[in-house]
């Protein structure tokens, strides 16, 4: 009886999780180096800028110190018509931008001259900012600059003394100077270009990586496939040969593998706990290595030294499954499959559910299995007969929630497992490991 459950993630999905991870990690990357590619390059180039107007603005101060040594020093109404004729060079307003308004002052801070742009005369926000740099000046008596954004508009604030070689100071100047918006549109556009450039680079790149690395991972799958295969067939192999070396056939371990599958489907466990049921469940005999011929074979009933001997199945069988890192979780069922419910059993002598999970289901599948079964020593048992001790030994040797679930399913399970050959038993085995092996293997 084979049950549709819901998959964790495969072979399949662990290929589509790296191409979706690909895919958003390139475009993240992309857009992350972008952008920090645009914001660097804008800022290269408003720095150029700003080192071009101070360049201008430097120009200006060599003026006004050459105008401090000419009579029109003293006349207003000259020293800004030269002003007003130094700030009309097209050079400057077509390819940086243009003084906005310059304030000279003599050496007692006394405003000598002004010059405002009538087009477009400073707010009293850009005001404000020459107000505070003109603080500083008087503060430290040295070149104050500050750079502003208004309206989109970059504006370079300076307040300088001007020095005369062999005088000293003999006049400050406050000036604002905006950028030219051509200039900073060109900027922006080029720090835009510079953004797109690295995208599509990256973008790109992550393109022509994306089949490379999926081919790669593509034979990791099938690596990790066939590796999967290989152990199945190991651990096969050897539960074959630990069912004949106590006189029994491959079949039993089929079978009580279904009915263990089949029980632990109707009870929803998870997909990756029934891996190693069904580990366990092939191995879970394995011990008997360990357990000489003479006990392992007696006729008769066993002494209580001999059935001493034998209860160090369990001990044998969990030091060599511990000795494999992937038959780590087969553990639970080849330790604990001859615990009783009741704590009567072997070999921890647990009690309820501290017995693990799947050893409870296997022990109901495993005695399900054998006293339906012929034996060299017995009969097999109807499903009558079998279900009624099942339900005889609920609460004392079995779970009795897993009888009441397994009650429900064990007349299908025996209609279509209890009479088949090896080899159609092996084939339905062979869906199992499919669903639960290939596509359920999880990828580190």
């Amino acid at each position: 009886m084979v049950k549709t459950i819901d998959r964790t993630m495969n072979i399949r999905t662990f290929h589509q999780k790296i191409a979706g991870r690909m895919a958003g990690a390139g475009l993240i990357l992309a857009l992350v180096s972008g952008g920090f590619s645009g914001w660097y390059q804008n800022r290269i180039l408003m720095n150029e800028i700003s080192q071009k107007a101070v360049l201008v603005m430097g120009q200006l101060d060599k003026h006004v110190a050459q105008v401090t040594q000419t009579p029109m020093w003293q006349e207003k109404s000259r020293l800004e018509q030269d002003l007003n004729a130094f700030f009309m060079d097209s050079e400057w307003s077509e390819n940086l931008g243009q003084f906005r308004s310059v304030d000279i002052y003599n050496n007692n801070f006394e405003r000598i001259a002004s010059v405002i742009d009538p087009q477009s005369p400073p707010s009293e926000d850009l005001n404000n900012q020459k107000a505070s740099a003109s603080l500083a000046l008087k503060a430290n008596m040295t070149r104050q600059q500050d750079t502003c954004t208004f309206q989109g508009v970059r504006y370079i604030i300076t307040a300088t003394p001007i020095q005369v070689t062999g005088i000293g100071t003999m006049a400050y100047v406050e000036t604002i100077f905006s950028v030219s918006p051509k200039v900073l549109s060109q900027a922006r556009m080029a720090a835009y270009w510079s953004a797109a450039g690295v995208f599509i680079m990256i973008l790109l790149t992550t393109v022509i990586l994306f089949p490379v690395i999926m081919s790669l991972t593509h034979r990791m799958g099938n690596l990790a496939l066939n590796l999967l295969h290989s152990n199945m067939e190991t651990l096969e192999m050897l539960g074959s040969a630990i069912s004949k070396r106590d006189s029994d056939t491959e079949t039993h371990n089929y079978r009580v593998t279904l009915y263990a599958v089949s029980l632990a489907e109707t009870v929803g466990l998870e997909p990756l706990k029934i891996q190693g049921l069904i580990k366990g469940a092939f191995l879970h005999d394995v011990g008997k290595i360990g357990v000489q011929d003479t006990i392992l074979h007696k006729p008769g009933r066993l002494d209580s030294e001999e059935f001493e001997t034998i209860k160090n199945q369990t001990r044998f069988g969990l030091d060599m499954v511990n000795r494999s890192q992937w038959l780590d979780d087969a553990n639970q069922v080849v330790a604990y499959h001859h615990e009783r419910y009741d704590g009567s059993g072997y070999f921890a002598g647990l009690v309820g559910d501290e017995i693990p999970m799947v050893a409870r289901i296997f022990t109901i599948a495993n005695v399900f299995d054998a006293l339906t079964s012929k034996r060299p020593y017995k009969e097999p048992l109807s499903l009558d007969q079998t279900m009624e001790i099942l339900h005889k030994d609920k609460g004392t040797h079995f779970d009795p929630e897993l009888v009441d679930a397994f009650s429900g399913i064990a007349p299908a399970l025996y209609q279509n497992f209890s009479c088949r050959d090896d080899h159609s038993l092996q084939n339905l085995l062979s869906v199992i490991r499919e669903r639960y092996f290939r596509d359920h293997t999880v990828i580190h």
